[in-house]
């Protein structure tokens, strides 16, 4: 059998599907802790600087690897592309962490989490995805949570979560 039949049976190596798991557990816990930082650090310092400062230290991670491998691995052809979708990165990240700045940590967690339906709507438009009854519910489901999140009764709607919603349509 090869091994991509046991992937299909579900009898793969059950110790790799435990290893994901961990590190996706892991990772999600280094979020949590990154995000309950910068929500602290905030009061001292600007998302600006939160920001420059985090990429600056997932710079300093890297710098083993470039040593190893150089920069001949990040060869791209569709350098435009990578330019793009950095900068939007980095602009989702300045979104979310001043966001984190001046919205309950919980709110901004909740409307993190609307990244998935734009990141569908995104594929409809630009990639041409079939998108069936089903999805389509789905995702106005996903949306009417997310605004009766931002806006339960006629509360006023939070720069804040504007800026998380923002920052979830960039980086999706």
């Amino acid at each position: 059998m090869r091994r991509t039949d046991h992937a299909a049976d579900g009898t793969g190596n059950r110790g790799n599907v435990l290893h994901g798991a961990l590190l996706m557990a892991a990772a999600a816990a280094c979020y949590a802790i990154m995000h309950g930082t910068v929500r602290y650090l905030s009061s001292e310092l600007h998302p600006f600087e939160i920001t420059f400062f985090r990429s600056l230290f997932g710079f300093i991670v890297l710098l083993p690897w470039f040593a190893v491998h150089g920069l001949r691995p990040l060869r791209t052809r569709r350098f435009g592309l990578h330019l793009l979708r950095a900068s939007s990165n980095v602009i989702a990240m300045l979104m979310f962490f001043m966001a984190l700045s001046m919205t309950p940590l919980v709110l901004v967690q909740a409307l993190g989490f609307t990244a998935p339906l734009f990141t569908t709507v995104l594929a409809i438009f630009i990639l041409g995805e079939r998108v069936r009854l089903r999805r389509w519910t789905a995702l106005m489901a996903g949306f009417i949570g997310a605004l009766i999140i931002i806006r339960p009764g006629f509360e006023p709607i939070e720069v804040g979560a504007l800026l998380t919603v923002g920052s979830a349509a960039v980086w999706g």
